[in-house]
């Protein structure tokens, strides 16, 4: 073992106040009021997707009411896009400070910022050293890396990709090749054929509203921290903190704690087995998944378990182990309907 350095251990998603999850057919957006752009048609198949985006706040548009649906991506939108993306999951954010790209001045704060997020949860490294081309366009293939990458980064596992079935990527790098694959089966995309990606095809704005909200489904969890109201202290001083809510019947339950972790300058031997999160569903201790992210700074372990989608009444729980005590216990009445 390893010395354990002292660090502020947080439960991410009690850094955040909780919002029901909803369910649609693309089931978290189903009953999301119209965004009502001027430039966007409402029978569109695009018009659901650039709805959700908006309800869960991860666009405004390009003006007052305008979605600019046609326009291609830039770079620096996609980094935008993603880092809301990222907050709509609850996930901790980072500090934004420069990652040595050059280029990024020019633009507003917030994009600089999430340009800088993007690059420190590991999603880009730019386009060369010191350089994020902000203002290059995303192709597909460019989309189908963000993506990817971002799945793994928000705590998805992401199986060895499979055989993509696309006969028009032999011009790409191994890693365009297997991220296509991984957004392929992940249902992000199917391509533009049965047997085509169009990598270089560029993605616009509607395009990119579907994949998003795609990105943000696959991702999507709960946790029993979500739903707490109150706790109180039990006799040995364990807090014990109680709630309850709804949850969509029918979709599949990804039932994730995390624990993060603020690291200190040096990490050398750095132990993270102190933290530990036992999952349970109505009582049954269930077998979990750890895993691991890594960030500038920071460590994220949090604990994945995946059941088939619920009805009825359940309780989850999380009890929460630090140096092998147990010190606190979230416990959540979760309706499914």
């Amino acid at each position: 073992m390893g010395r354990r350095a002292a660090v502020v251990l947080l439960t991410v998603a009690m850094l955040v106040p909780a919002v029901p999850a909803l369910a649609v057919n693309e089931y978290l957006c189903e009953g999301v009021p119209p965004a009502e752009f001027i430039d966007v048609d409402p029978t569109s198949p695009f018009a659901p997707f650039i709805d959700c985006l908006v309800a869960f706040g991860i666009t405004s548009g390009t003006g007052p009411d305008t979605y600019s649906p046609k326009a291609s991506v830039e770079r620096w939108q996609m980094a935008i896009f993603l880092q809301n993306v990222w907050f709509a999951l609850f996930l901790p954010a980072l500090s934004g400070s420069p990652q040595g790209f050059t280029d990024v001045d020019g633009l507003s704060l917030e994009a600089q910022v999430a340009v800088n997020q993007t690059a420190q949860i590991g999603v880009t490294t730019g386009v060369a050293a010191g350089s994020y081309g902000p203002f290059g366009t995303v192709p597909r293939w460019q989309m189908a890396i963000f993506l990817a990458r971002f799945v793994e980064a928000g705590g998805v596992g992401v199986p060895a990709p499979p055989p993509h079935g696309f006969v028009d990527l032999g011009g790409l790098s191994t890693e365009a090749q297997n991220a296509v694959s991984v957004v392929k089966s992940l249902g992000i995309t199917t391509g533009t054929s049965a047997t085509t990606f169009s990598p270089n095809d560029l993605v616009t704005r509607e395009q990119m509203a579907a994949f998003l909200i795609r990105t943000l489904q696959v991702s999507w969890f709960i946790s029993a921290a979500d739903y707490i109201t109150s706790c109180t202290p039990d006799a040995q001083g364990v807090d014990i903190c109680t709630g309850s809510g709804t949850y969509d019947a029918g979709v599949p339950l990804r039932f994730v704690h995390y624990w993060f972790a603020e690291l200190p300058a040096d990490t050398t031997g750095y132990d993270s087995e102190g933290t530990k999160v036992d999952l349970y569903l109505d009582g049954v201790l269930q077998t979990a998944v750890e895993r691991f992210i890594v960030l500038p700074g920071a460590l994220i372990q949090y604990w994945d378990v995946s059941l088939p989608a619920q009805t009825g009444t359940h309780v989850i729980e999380a009890h929460y182990f630090f140096e092998g005590e147990l010190i606190f216990v979230e416990s959540a009445t979760v309706t499914f309907s």
